[in-house]
């Protein structure tokens, strides 16, 4: 690929880091090794991905997970899933058959009321599924089992059936009376909706809540709960799932209890039919306007899903140790452009972030709640229409919007993510969290382009930052979701072709900050401390050691539109005073062609079938061990073995000639001044290499000043490599227009 010129003397000067370091690989930002825990997903959307054929010989339906997705699964090296995954089409009924879901669950479900076709999609899918949806859920486990060990599951706990089949809707008058008993201190607050919560107010309100729950009426509640023959069926299903996984030898490392379970359908048994609302009536989403609705309903929703917490997390610890969580409630606070088209965070204290500060207060204050878990997906910052016509709407152009999409996403995460994390952590009386759903959500930006892989991998980057600094803090992080054709952020995207009808399979951008990632932690590594290249302009670069010392692994993104070089040969790897130098070098880079290269997008001008050869996957073993290429567009890794100090391709500098090009860039003709004449040792030889590595003209130097003839070279960026007859050496990068 050829990356050609933007800013001549912004380039010039950036193109090539010298880095003149001496890293000790002993001084780690962590005293442990990272564990893979990063890096999990969601399970795979089990109707994209199962392909049922009838046998007419036994007229029985044999289906089976598509092999080419275990084929793209397997590199990843992931270690943690999430199952039921992603969204209510990923349920199950564990005693029936495929998903065992049913319209009257989905028709009112969270983001799909009245949905009728999303519910039949389901159903469908049990008419053609030949077992139940955990079986190809373990038998997926087994197969990925085999290719390395320490698989475990974060298991969802199915409670919404319970408010779907209205087990609590009976007790609400009992519920409402116990709130009027107990949150006397300011009774007047029931009726309000909520807005004139303050911290001191939550923390009376929780106090009084717990009170609550040692109430003889709030007792005998639970126990009619458990004696319900419809409740017991549905609660033993759960546990029967949770005892069918670890009976087949597959780890749960936890418990979700739920799903956004503070959204509405829970909070209002679902229908708020006593309150005149009909849910098969509106349109595909909830009203924000509930959150209007007095507190009294919001405390009962609170209390009702605290039954059903309190008795599954009680019986997962008894039964199988197993310890459980509860999503917590994220509130609004958001970010918006100033004139300059800079990102400001805004951070409203209003009715939803303080519904939230109680929501998160109560159930963290839970003994049998070991965390809380937050969903977080990252805000939208432009509609593709918006983008279609940005030019007349704001008067900058698709560059610009780009790059500007790329800051705001990069503050994101820096400032609004890290600033709920520590909302959360604080509300939460400093329970651990567990993110289990997180991504580029679908009307985001451009999305399963390289902007959305660079959030993904930032937002990863993210997570080793905070890990460093409190290990115990986020402790699990799950990705949603890892494949599917129905929305723009899989990992892996399926799809059935409509010409010949055959499964598809494919890699998305989304696959390699994941891939990267993944096989990083899997070798338990360690971050060094080092202030590692970071006058690298757009680009990001860290280093890591694993458990022998004898290896490193320089990562890096560059979203810059140039590409960079990194010197390894003037840097020094020190360990115990002992030197090493590069004795082997293997790079796995993704190369994209622009921002906006992409597989898919639900945006019709990135998805565009011309978009979807604008990368590559380049994997080599470096030939020239002094310098390291960072392609512009792109993310990757280079593998180090390092060796005690001895000679290499290129000796490590320290040699006291240096040379300039010029004109830089040029057409026809590089002149090479050699420079410092006391110190020159003729003669000397030159190799100029391309941007893929690969020496392309080479030649001797027996003056202090050389033309060379580079007009038959291709447009494009080149490194020019001089060597003395000391095996002393030095390089520099020119464009050739």
């Amino acid at each position: 690929m050829i990356k050609f010129l933007i800013n001549c003397l912004f380039i010039c000067s950036s193109v090539l880091l010298f880095a003149n370091d001496t890293i000790d690989i002993n001084l780690t930002t962590s005293s442990t090794p990272y564990p893979n825990k990063f890096t999990g997903v969601s399970s795979m959307s089990m109707y994209e991905c199962v392909d049922s054929t009838f046998n007419n010989a036994n007229q029985t339906i044999q289906t089976n997970i598509f092999d080419t997705i275990y084929n793209l699964i397997k590199p990843l090296n992931l270690k943690v899933f999430r199952f039921p995954g992603g969204t209510i089409g990923n349920y199950y009924h564990f005693y029936g058959n495929g998903h065992g879901i049913d319209t009257s669950e989905t028709t009112c479900a969270p983001g799909r009321v009245g949905n009728v076709d999303f519910a039949n999609m389901h159903l469908a899918i049990d008419k053609r599924m030949d077992k139940n949806i955990i079986e190809y859920f373990r038998e997926e486990i087994d197969t990925l089992k085999k290719y390395g060990d320490g698989i475990g599951v974060c298991f969802r706990v199915n409670s919404h059936t319970h408010f779907y089949k209205g087990d609590l809707k009976q007790y609400s008058d009992s519920i409402q009376y116990l709130i009027y008993k107990y949150v006397n201190a300011d009774t007047s607050i029931l009726n309000t909706n909520g807005n004139n919560l303050d911290s001191n107010k939550i923390n009376t309100i929780v106090n009084q809540l717990m009170q609550l729950q040692n109430d003889a009426i709030y007792k005998r509640i639970k126990n009619k709960l458990v004696a319900d023959t419809g409740f017991n069926r549905r609660f033993k299903e759960n546990m029967d799932a949770a005892a069918y996984l670890l009976q087949h030898g597959i780890s749960i490392l936890g418990a979700e209890i739920g799903n956004e379970t503070y959204a509405e359908y829970v909070v209002f048994d679902d229908d708020l039919s006593f309150l005149g609302f009909d849910c098969t009536q509106a349109p595909d989403s909830f009203h924000y306007d509930l959150w209007q609705l007095p507190l009294r309903y919001y405390l009962e929703g609170m209390i009702k899903n605290n039954l059903l917490v309190g008795l599954y997390a009680d019986s997962l610890k008894t039964k199988f140790n197993i310890y459980s969580a509860v999503p917590a409630n994220n509130g609004y606070n958001y970010l918006t452009l100033d004139a300059n088209y800079q990102p400001v965070h805004v951070k409203p204290y209003d009715i939803t972030v303080k519904k939230s500060d109680l929501w998160n207060k109560y159930f963290a204050s839970q003994t049998n709640v070991f965390a809380m878990i937050p969903h977080i997906y990252s805000q939208n910052f432009m509609s593709c229409s918006d983008f279609m016509n940005v030019d007349s709407i704001y008067g900058i152009n698709k560059q610009t919007a780009n790059q500007i999409a790329l800051r705001f996403y990069k503050y994101f995460i820096d400032t609004l993510l890290d600033y709920n994390l520590k909302r959360f952590h604080f509300y939460s009386n400093n329970k651990p969290l567990w993110i289990t759903e997180w991504n580029f959500s679908d009307a985001s930006y451009a999305t399963n382009t390289f902007i959305h892989a660079f959030y993904d991998y930032y937002f990863i980057r993210k997570m080793l930052d905070i890990n460093d600094v409190a290990p115990n803090y986020v402790q699990i992080l799950l990705y949603h979701h890892l494949t599917g054709g129905s929305y723009g952020w899989p990992i892996i995207r399926t799809y059935l072709n409509s010409v010949n009808h055959q499964f598809v399979s494919q890699k998305q951008t989304t696959y390699y900050p994941f891939y990267l990632w993944s096989n990083t932690m899997a070798q338990q590594v360690k971050r060094i401390k080092t202030p590692f290249w970071q006058n690298i302009p757009n680009t990001i670069v860290d280093v890591f050691k694993d458990n022998s010392n004898k290896k490193i692994i320089v990562q890096y993104i560059n979203t810059d539109s140039v590409a960079h070089f990194i010197a390894l040969n003037q840097t020094k790897f020190v360990d115990q005073n002992e030197e090493y130098v590069a004795d082997s070098v293997t790079s796995y880079i993704f190369d994209a062609e622009s921002l906006l290269s992409t597989n898919f997008s639900t945006c019709t001008f990135y998805n565009n079938t011309n978009f979807s050869t604008e990368f590559q996957e380049l994997t080599d073993t470096v030939s020239h061990q002094d310098t390291l290429w960072l392609p512009a567009y792109s993310m990757g890794k280079f593998n180090i073995s390092l060796k005690n100090d001895i000679q290499t391709y290129i000796k490590k500098t320290g040699s006291n000639f240096q040379f300039n090009i010029f004109p830089n860039p040029t057409k026809n003709t590089i002149t090479l001044q050699l420079l410092n004449s006391k110190f020159l040792h003729f003669p000397y030889t030159y190799n100029i290499i391309n941007e893929v590595g690969n020496i392309v003209l080479n030649g001797k130097i027996l003056a202090s000043n050389t033309q060379i003839d580079v007009s038959k070279l291709a447009s494009g960026w080149y490194h020019i490599y001089l060597e003395n007859k000391l095996k002393e050496a030095s390089n520099k990068a020119f464009i050739k227009h």
